[in-house]
This record gives structure tokens, sequence and C-alpha cells, in this order.
């Protein structure tokens, strides 16, 4: 398990497990007429869309982490929470060409009560990296017919177990499948009074393919780091 007096940015127990709008500390209630969480102010996240350039976002996360300043990310529908993670681990690999590199961590939390693919990715930093990234003896393989609840059941019983299990997906519906296992893990683990973040990596291989030719496959490697936490990590 990982302690956390290391980090930077934001505390992890103010990154809830399931958060419909984000805890921005002063956010004022929401109005009656307020019945979607679309309609909250949302001016301290980043709304990430298909259309947005990975390389870009990535840059702005970077930029906000050296800063200390960690602003969450909010994605929604597959190909949105695809170019989250795109940009996330483009993050990294800007902070990691830095003289004082540092670790960019994530959490995602749902926004919604039917925990389908609406989410909010929070970021922390430490001061340290990670060395051990794609070294795990466990690896949890995620495809586009996976289902996030069978995932996040394996997922849990590794960090129960105290293991960091390695998770891998390639395209838009295995990532997005990934990301809700996560978000649901750490509500399986919350009784546990444990809690899981990742790292996130992309890395390119050339594949043969059944008719023999040969393509680049990008695939996304989330590497997951279990903690113990307080009960009270949310008071």
């Amino acid at each position: 398990m990982s302690g956390r007096n290391d980090r930077r940015g934001n505390d992890r127990r103010k990154n809830s497990r399931y958060d419909p709008i984000g805890r921005r500390p002063n956010r004022s209630p929401p109005s009656r007429d307020r019945d979607t969480p679309e309609k909250e102010d949302l001016s301290g996240f980043v709304k990430i869309s298909r259309h947005d350039e990975s390389a870009r976002v990535g840059g702005k996360i970077a930029w906000n982490a050296r800063r200390g300043e960690n602003l969450p990310i909010l994605a929604s529908g597959a190909a949105a929470i695809y170019k989250a993670m795109e940009a996330t681990a483009a993050a990294r690999r800007f902070l990691g060409q830095d003289d004082r590199p540092l670790e960019l961590v994530c959490q995602p939390a749902f926004r919604a009560e039917n925990k389908l693919a609406s989410m909010a990715i929070y970021f922390s930093t430490l001061k340290k990296r990670y060395e051990d990234v794609l070294d795990s003896k466990t690896v949890i393989s995620v495809s586009k017919k996976s289902n996030p609840v069978v995932v996040a059941g394996a997922i849990a019983a590794r960090v129960r177990e105290r293991s960091n299990p390695l998770v891998t997906a390639i395209g838009e519906e295995a990532v997005c499948n990934a990301i809700m296992a996560i978000g649901r893990t750490r509500l399986y683990l919350e009784d546990d009074n444990l809690d899981v973040r990742f790292v996130a990596v992309v890395e390119e291989a050339e594949l043969k393919g059944g008719d023999g030719r040969w393509s680049y496959v990008t695939t996304m490697r989330f590497r997951l780091y279990g903690e113990e936490v307080g009960e009270d990590e949310d008071d």
C-alpha cells in the first residue's frame, strides 16, 4: 500500500468515489431548478470531448500540476473518456521530461447514479516517479465486451490481497470499460477502508493481423496502486 504524505495538489481524501458534480470546496448549494449536473457551474473543471487534441489537454494538465493546481477532467461517453486517458498519459510524459519530474496519478468518480460512462477524473501529483509502472505480476486485460462490474470485482479482490494489478485495454470501448471498472472498484473497496489510484501509460506496438498485414496498435495501460484510507476520508 502507498502512503500519501508525499502528494502535492488535491488531497486524495477530497476525491469522492461517487461525485455527481465534483467537490469544489466553495461551491454554493444547487438551486431547486437545477436538476442535472450539466446545469451546475463547472468552471473548476476541464471538460473534454472526442474532438479535443489530447496533447493540448495534456499540456494543460501538466501545466496545472506544476503549479500544484490539479483540475479534474469531465468526460462523457467512450470517445471522450478515451481522449481523457490519452491526455492524461501525455501529461505524465510531459512531467517526466522536467528537471524535477513529478508523478501524475488519477482517480475516477462517477457523475451519475446509474454509473454509466460519465466520469470525473481527479489528479494528484507525487514528488517521486514510480519505477515499476509496467512491472506487475497481475495483468487484467479489458476488452470492449468486458463487463465493468465483473472487472471491478477482480480488481478489488487483487487490491484486498495487497496486489497492484496492471489493467490493459485497446480501443475506445475497452478503455471506457476499464475506467468504469476502476470507478466501481473504488466503491467496492470503501467498506474495507481501501482506495485505488492509477498511472496511465500509452504504448504503441506493431502487430500482425490474421490477414498477414502489420499495423500499429495503441495499448493503454493503467497501473493501479492500492492504499489504506481513514474512515473519515470524506469528512
